[in-house]
């Protein structure tokens, strides 16, 4: 059984740097960045990197007389990955710490960014003034902190039938939707789909998550209000028009993003801790869900 559903429109910065004789003797300085912390760090739709961080890039690379290559890679794996020589070194939010200078070599910093706790208006912690009352007041109190995200390029490709799905920040692979029956899906043809079948999808519980088109095509997205009785009619398609990004709210259902032909590439941000709860709409349902172009 094929169901139908409805389609919509939708701290210290610093420079880590590798052997410093060879960065600056290079024809190519490669650059490790994060890409996904504006306005120090991001990628635009065309996919080139953007940011504070890359304007210090490019102006280092024209002092030296160089060409710039920007190496797109998930925060945590920047240090590891500069040790590995993949790229000369990293501009990025990088603190200066005693525990990182062991394995790398920092510049002086080039620009500070401070923090700071955010309360609600009313919390008598609004007066403090000075860091030992501040750290009294929190005694006893809960405090809320990022848990890390990851990033990558999440692939869609059709081919033939089938609508394969590639998420590189988790290390991902998946068949996230048909032109037909599966039982009848031919992968040999190149012929543009009409429609597509869902067969499953799911929710993060602990983090939302970011995409956007890095190719000027417009994408398709089911989505679904949380909720864990979810049914398939819950469901609605909506067709995004290029150069729109689109976060999903953790527990709002889905099931990564869609191509309406071919290959579309999209940069994706997400939790770092990827939990999951889904939806098999063949075995818990009976059926497909139908989304048609």
């Amino acid at each position: 059984m094929v169901i139908s559903i409805a389609r919509q429109a939708a701290c210290c910065a610093a420079l880590a740097l590798a052997g410093a004789a060879t960065a600056a003797t290079a024809a190519t300085l490669k650059i490790g960045t994060e890409g996904g912390y504006p306005p120090w760090s991001m990628v635009d739709a065309s996919g080139k990197v953007t940011g504070f961080d890359a304007d210090v890039g490019h102006a280092i690379c024209q002092k030296l007389a160089t060409k710039c290559r920007f190496v797109v890679q998930a925060f945590d794996s920047l240090i590891p990955s500069l040790q590995a020589d993949r790229f000369d070194l990293v501009i990025s939010g990088l603190s200066v710490t005693a525990e990182r200078a062991k394995v790398i070599a920092f510049s002086i910093p080039y620009a500070t960014e401070d923090s700071a706790f955010v309360v609600p208006a009313s919390s008598p912690l609004v007066t403090v003034a000075d860091q030992a009352t501040l750290f009294k007041g929190l005694a006893g109190k809960t405090v809320g902190v990022q848990g890390g995200t990851t990033q990558g390029i999440f692939t869609s490709e059709w081919r033939g039938d089938v609508l394969y799905g590639r998420n590189d920040a988790v290390d991902g692979h998946y068949v996230l939707a048909y032109a037909t029956e599966p039982g009848n899906a031919d992968t040999s043809h190149a012929r543009d789909p009409a429609r597509m079948l869902l067969w499953h999808a799911n929710y993060h519980p602990d983090g939302g998550q970011l995409f956007f088109p890095l190719d000027d095509a417009p994408y398709y997205v089911p989505l679904a209000r949380p909720g864990d009785d979810v049914r398939p009619e819950d469901f609605v398609c909506f067709r995004c028009e290029p150069g729109l990004g689109l976060y999903v709210h953790p527990g709002v259902w889905h099931e990564g993003v869609f191509a309406r032909r071919g290959r579309q590439r999209f940069f994706d941000q997400q939790g770092a801790v990827h939990a999951r709860v889904s939806v098999d709409f063949a075995r818990e349902f009976g059926c497909l869900l139908e989304a048609v172009f």
